[in-house]
């Protein structure tokens, strides 16, 4: 709950500072719909677009939730009006763009395969029917060939550009894909999708920290790391459910070094702790911090040659662990 403080997010330039915080942001962002024409407002001069306004709508509607407000709800006529109408064609293509002045479209622009993909998890916290209308709208469009990978039938020109950095690039097209299908629950064109960028766009990489790159903005990046954490309808849990108890209270690792270890899996059940770890840099033993123990309770500890661990009297403890390939390492309180 950080950036709900006051002053928490700061934007600065030459001329001046921009200081904002989860509410304040939310306030602008409700002023903006309810003051524009088309129910979406240009995030650019002129320009509306309705994937942006999806991500914005999504932020209102989790602070809404986090702190018992309503900022969404007299919105939402007029917001979900536009999806389905000032931004799509009759048969349910998404219109990627508008123009607020006039409200007219780029040919070229305004379809696309991403587009249609991206509106599948960008609506799935807001209309998670008009989401799944999408997804399997587009999917007609996708096959897997006999290496597992994915082939798209009809790809646009917009769909050969990285938007992250604007270069000819198929990867972007291919992560929104792979991201659509995770939260959609489509495992199938998931894997191909994934697999596809694995082979074609993956930088073996000679630092040794064990991490995957690819050849695309860290935009691109950013939505296949999404996918590979996600599951069916992460996003839209992410927004309009609270996290589990056990998930807040229970153990949790606080600390490990990166990238000496990279962390696959952490996940509590609010008296046990189960890990996955990776040893990024090589096998080597390394020292884990865990907190939200019980003081002073004694835990056992399975996997990675460990053994147990003593909470101090803030219910923090140390473990050390011997990474020589991928572990699971479960911490257990001694009974």
């Amino acid at each position: 709950t950080r950036f709900s403080e006051p002053g928490a997010l700061r934007f600065a330039d030459r001329a001046r500072d921009y200081v904002y915080d989860y509410p304040g942001l939310v306030e602008r962002l409700a002023t903006n719909f309810a003051d524009a024409a088309l129910c979406m407002f240009p995030c650019e001069p002129n320009w509306v677009y309705p994937h942006c306004n999806e991500l914005a709508m999504t932020g209102i509607v989790m602070y809404d939730r986090l702190h018992g407000a309503d900022h969404a709800g007299p919105l939402r006529a007029g917001f979900d009006r536009a999806v389905v109408e000032e931004f799509a064609t009759p048969d349910d293509r998404v219109l990627n763009m508008r123009s607020s002045r006039l409200g007219l479209s780029v040919p070229g622009l305004a379809k696309s395969t991403l587009t249609e993909a991206d509106a599948a998890w960008l609506l799935s916290p807001l209309l998670p029917g008009v989401a799944a209308r999408r997804w399997e709208l587009v999917r007609r469009w996708f096959r897997v060939d006999g290496d597992g990978r994915l082939c798209v039938d009809r790809i646009g020109s917009f769909d050969r550009i990285d938007v992250g950095n604007y270069r000819p690039s198929l990867v972007f097209m291919l992560a929104t894909i792979m991201l659509a299908a995770r939260e959609m629950g489509d495992e199938d064109i998931y894997e191909a999708a994934r697999t596809r960028i694995d082979a074609d766009y993956r930088v073996d990489t000679v630092t040794g920290d064990g991490a995957t790159r690819l050849d695309a903005s860290p935009f691109t990046a950013m939505l296949t790391t999404m996918a590979r954490f996600g599951r069916r309808h992460a996003w839209h849990d992410l927004a309009n459910r609270n996290r589990p108890a056990a998930w807040t209270t229970g153990p949790r690792l606080a600390q490990a070094p990166y990238p000496d270890v990279l962390v696959a899996r952490a996940v509590t059940d609010g008296q046990d702790l189960d890990l996955e770890l990776v040893p990024g840099s090589g096998p080597g033993r390394f020292t884990l911090v865990l907190d939200r123990l019980t003081p002073g309770g004694g835990y056992r500890v399975t996997g990675a040659g460990a053994g147990s661990l003593t909470a101090d009297g803030t219910g923090t403890g140390t473990l050390t662990v011997d990474l020589d390939t991928r572990s699971r390492v479960h911490i257990t309180p001694e009974i």
